[in-house]
């Protein structure tokens, strides 16, 4: 008898983490664009709104924030910044995107803080940045990340993608996939996803999918796009027939400059 429960025990627990590991992460992106003038003061103000992300994550409305710089930047380029939060739960990412309340989480933040300066803040932060674009993926794909640890200076590859076969998906996974996965063993990278576009949606949308790619630095960035032995031929050939299953709208790089 004790054997049969410990074996009930392990099938249950493994059933557990199994479901815990492959749970679904809705990742909420958000272009930020911020006039020259007020990029000192906005981004000031942004290192006091982390505190309320924070104070968000330990009430678990979101899973995680990180905060992104753009390269290039300049003003006339359209956003510098881009937002990033992560939810376990589909309903709290669409709360989330229509009607962000974050009164209660500032007070919790800032006790010492009178409602009528955190009001003013919160209302002084959103008249100097204007959010560009909102998009929510569904992450569906990703290497095993080993030894990378994203941390203030991580760099980001961003690679929209429109998907132009029924394929492309597995294709990205099939043939995409194994070669960033011996590139992260390699530690020429950190780490490799796949995203799947859920709102804009429709066929005029801009991009469908989202593949990103983390690295250490930039110096890591330039090492793997100069570096050609990186790559056999017997990959880039199959790499090659997988561009066909999608159209590459942009690629955009982003270095983190905050995080919860």
């Amino acid at each position: 008898m004790k054997n049969i429960r410990l074996l009930l025990f392990i099938i249950v627990t493994l059933c557990f983490s199994s479901q815990k590991s492959l749970a679904a992460e809705y990742i909420l992106y958000e272009f930020i664009s911020v006039s020259d003038a007020d990029k000192e003061e906005y981004l000031s103000l942004e290192n006091f709104w982390s505190n309320i992300y924070k104070q968000q994550v330990a009430e678990k409305s979101l899973v995680h924030w990180e905060f992104w710089q753009l390269i290039p930047s300049g003003s006339k380029q359209g956003s510098q910044y881009l937002r990033v939060s992560i939810f376990f739960d589909l309903s709290k990412a669409l709360t989330y995107m229509y009607s962000p309340d974050v009164m209660e989480s500032a007070r919790k933040a800032y006790p010492n803080k009178s409602e009528k300066k955190l009001n003013s803040m919160i209302e002084r932060y959103r008249t100097l940045r204007s959010i560009n674009q909102q998009y929510l993926y569904e992450q569906i794909d990703k290497t095993k990340k080993l030894n990378f640890k994203m941390s203030i200076g991580s760099i980001a590859v961003l690679d929209f993608n429109k998907q132009l076969d029924g394929n492309y998906e597995s294709i990205e996974s099939e043939q995409f996939k194994p070669f960033y996965q011996k590139m992260v063993n390699e530690e020429k990278i950190g780490h490799w996803g796949l995203m799947r576009g859920i709102l804009p949606s429709g066929s005029s949308t801009y991009s469908t999918h989202v593949a990103f790619t983390f690295y250490d630095d930039l110096h890591q960035v330039a090492d793997f796009m100069t570096n050609e032995e990186s790559m056999s031929e017997k990959s880039k050939l199959e790499l090659e027939k997988g561009k066909n299953v999608r159209d590459r709208k942009e690629v955009i790089i982003a270095k983190l400059i905050m995080k919860n």
